[in-house]
């Protein structure tokens, strides 16, 4: 995981404690779930819609996705309608990368434009489902202007290969139309959504289906290979990896959704667009 995304995730998570904190204390209950999504890592499968060029390149990625409650001015929790947030993991390994190269703490932004960030939320429309589906119409853009890095050297005494120049680049998500599948039996864990994604002026349009893979994302058989089974909710508890250790977890998914092994990202997807079950 992205020791940016993990480091931004913190300042979700301690609000989402807090929140949860102050309600078990005093008691709260609601007859009715409220809007929201799982917190952890999904896989996001994108369809190209149109566009070319350096925005044509999206296949599958990993988006740290998060819902939560905020706190109201009296300090208790704003139980109306939930924010939620989501990252892009491709985004935030480019982040890490410039932050590295750059000699920056891991907290600091490489894009000093205060607007522009690593992160797209917004707020449900409504606090209780409708028909399944709990929406976010227009999540705020994450917009990141990346840095030109510098040629590092290798550096055998570390075992650190050579680096090579990147160019300055220009990247933008703007998501749309985040329709999160809700119900009783599975709380906001899969998802679709649109993306007009930017690079460096080329513009692109993709459909998204998202599902929450708790414990493993990945279907990579450890020497580059697909490994399906490793996509399942619970692996055979005999399987092993390439490199010899025992995969004794599955994928984490819930084992109702169907799921795929992506054969160009290894990663696991979700098969089928919301709602998608077995």
């Amino acid at each position: 995981m992205s020791k940016y995304v993990m480091s931004r995730s913190l300042g979700f998570s301690a609000v989402l404690g807090a929140a949860l904190a102050v309600t078990f204390s005093q008691g709260c209950s609601q007859s009715e779930p409220l809007c929201r999504t799982g917190t952890g890592s999904y896989t996001i499968k994108y369809t190209l819609l149109s566009g070319s060029g350096a925005c044509a390149n999206l296949k599958a990625d990993v988006l740290l996705v998060n819902s939560y409650m905020d706190i109201g001015d009296d300090g208790k929790p704003a139980l109306e309608t939930f924010p939620a947030a989501l990252t892009p993991l491709a985004l935030a390994t480019l982040v890490d990368e410039a932050q590295e190269r750059l000699g920056l703490d891991p907290r600091a932004d490489v894009d000093p434009d205060p607007t522009h960030h690593t992160y797209a939320g917004g707020r449900f429309t409504t606090d209780e489902p409708q028909n399944d589906f709990c929406d976010i119409p227009r999540p705020s853009p994450v917009i990141q202007q990346l840095p030109h890095l510098p040629e590092v050297p290798a550096d055998p005494a570390n075992q650190k290969p050579a680096l090579p120049e990147k160019a300055a680049t220009s990247i933008a998500y703007e998501f749309s139309d985040w329709h999160v599948y809700f119900t009783p039996a599975h709380a906001g864990n899969q998802f679709r959504i649109h993306l007009r994604y930017t690079v460096d002026g080329d513009a692109c349009e993709y459909d998204g289906r998202a599902a929450l893979f708790a414990s493993r994302t990945s279907c990579d058989f450890g020497d580059g290979t697909p490994f399906p089974v490793a996509c399942n909710a619970e692996a055979p508890p005999d399987t092993k990896l390439a490199n010899g250790k025992v995969l004794f977890l599955g994928s984490g998914v819930d084992p109702d959704f169907p799921v795929e092994c992506d054969r160009e990202t290894l990663l696991c997807v979700l098969s089928r667009d919301p709602p998608a079950l077995k």
